[in-house]
């Protein structure tokens, strides 16, 4: 047998790599793996010149897809009707444009940049920080699974109210930029040093804010009673109007007519939670209504609205905040899904809905995939968070990173989030990311907690993804440099 060549078995270890990255989320969680998947691929693109390290970039972006997103092609097949085929050609764009580009962009640089011998840990994390935040505000998004989401230690993701989730992420990549350091020659130069200690010193002082955070006193404010209202009926996605979506709402009806009287202050039901148009007098709407009139709690349900235009009516999936029988407030979701909600049409405002008991900031399901959103929200005046979403199109892991997320949007803004699903992962999360409360999966429920309100504003909200910019600034002073003869 031929052996095989070594251009190519260092690509098939890009794949391997990328998918090993996928171990540091659910269902799997490894402890430690954040810490590490990356530095084969730091390693690689070190080793390899410019055109060939872009190349180990987009291998790895696939087997991380692979391995992360398999189970999309069969969703989007079952959900659109489709052949398998068209979901795995979905995957694979998925993964070689959002992902791919920037990923590749980055290889290909650190290759170029390694060889002039200016680079070092913290440049390395810096490097792939920017593929992230590429990836997340592309023309085509795909913010799933950024590494500050990853299995990490509690005190660190504390840090996220400072850094927020890119900044977790790139001291994590530059912790694997560490090891990469002793697995690439062009990266043991006296730089290296410098920027090794650099990565260990941030570290630990997020490690020690963190924990600062985790020993903070409560907020003294009087607590919220909320509840999510989890009708345990599937949605298709491609058909929110389906006749599933009136059982849901009756169930929802007769779960919320449970809680009055008990004293909530904001019941949240999911997205799509209602099929029809508020702004039309029709029996459900009444319905509706006479429920808010006899509940002293804000009611935060998502359902469908439109406003006249020309030529044709422009629709938006939106959540509504219903208070004494009378519409409070509309956010229009402003983050739509690719393909799945091309008949909608983006909201252009983000304003937090003003309750009797709390300002309430919206997010309509993968709006919470965009941190900015909840960022935005939280620094209008939301105090607190309401995640209205739709889980029944993805699979146990997916939703439980999903979860994840809900966490960390509540951590960076210190705000207690509540979320709602038709069928799973409804919970409450506190403003430590801690979820207070989790409805069984795919089971009709209502959870229940107390939260304290937020209102101070945290670093991430004042200057925003600031470690990402101060890590553009840095790759682009790296790229500047003249280059160095010596080590």
């Amino acid at each position: 047998m031929a052996p095989i060549p070594r251009s190519l078995s260092l690509l098939l270890l890009a794949v391997a790599a990328g998918g090993c990255y996928a171990l540091a989320f659910p269902p799997f969680s490894l402890p430690g793996v954040a810490f590490v998947a990356l530095a084969p691929l730091f390693a690689l693109s070190l080793a390899l010149p410019p055109a060939r390290a872009a190349l180990a970039g987009l291998c790895w972006t696939t087997g991380a897809a692979l391995a992360l997103g398999h189970w999309l092609p069969g969703t989007i097949a079952r959900f659109f009707e489709a052949p398998v085929a068209l979901g795995w050609l979905a995957l694979l764009v998925l993964a070689w444009l959002p992902a791919g580009v920037p990923i590749a962009c980055c290889t290909a640089w650190l290759a170029w940049a390694g060889r002039r011998r200016q680079i070092g840990p913290l440049t390395l994390g810096g490097a792939y920080g920017l593929t992230e935040l590429a990836r997340t505000y592309a023309w085509l998004p795909l913010p799933y699974a950024p590494l500050g989401s990853a299995e990490l230690p509690e005190v660190l993701v504390q840090s996220a109210d400072a850094l927020g989730v890119f900044g977790v992420g790139i001291l994590v990549a530059g912790a694997n930029g560490m090891l990469a350091s002793a697995l690439a020659p062009a990266l043991r130069t006296r730089r290296v040093a410098l920027e090794t200690g650099a990565v260990a010193l941030a570290l630990a002082l997020a490690a020690g804010l963190g924990a600062s955070r985790l020993a903070d006193e409560p907020d003294a404010a009087r607590p919220l009673r909320v509840a999510a209202v989890q009708p345990g009926v599937a949605l298709r996605l491609a058909a929110p109007d389906a006749p599933e979506t009136a059982r849901r709402h009756a169930i929802a009806l007769a779960d919320t007519r449970a809680l009055i009287g008990a004293g909530h202050d904001l019941v949240v039901w999911p997205e799509h939670a209602v099929g029809f148009y508020l702004r039309e007098r029709t029996p459900e709407r009444e319905a509706l209504l006479a429920l808010s009139r006899a509940l002293p709690a804000d009611l935060l349900l998502g359902g469908p609205h439109y406003r006249f235009a020309s030529p044709e009516p422009r629709y938006f999936a939106s959540a509504f905040l219903l208070g004494h029988g009378e519409l409070r407030g509309r956010h229009d979701k402003t983050r739509l899904v690719p393909l799945a909600e091309v008949a909608y049409a983006e909201g252009e405002r983000l304003v937090p809905l003003a309750g009797d008991h709390a300002r309430v900031g919206a997010l309509v399901c993968a709006e919470l995939l965009f941190p900015g959103v909840a960022r935005e929200l939280a620094r209008g005046g939301a105090e607190i968070l309401a995640n209205p979403s739709n889980d029944a199109w993805l699979v146990p892991a997916a939703a439980d990173h999903m979860l994840r997320l809900a966490a960390l949007r509540a951590i960076e803004n210190r705000r207690p989030l509540v979320r709602a699903t038709p069928t799973g992962v409804s919970a409450v999360i506190d403003a430590r990311g801690r979820v207070l409360a989790r409805a069984p999966d795919g089971a009709r429920a209502v959870i229940e907690a107390k939260v304290s309100p937020g209102r101070g504003l945290t670093l991430t909200q004042r200057f925003g993804d600031w470690p990402v910019w101060l890590a553009g600034l840095t790759v682009g002073a790296v790229t500047l440099q003249r280059r160095r003869s010596h080590a």
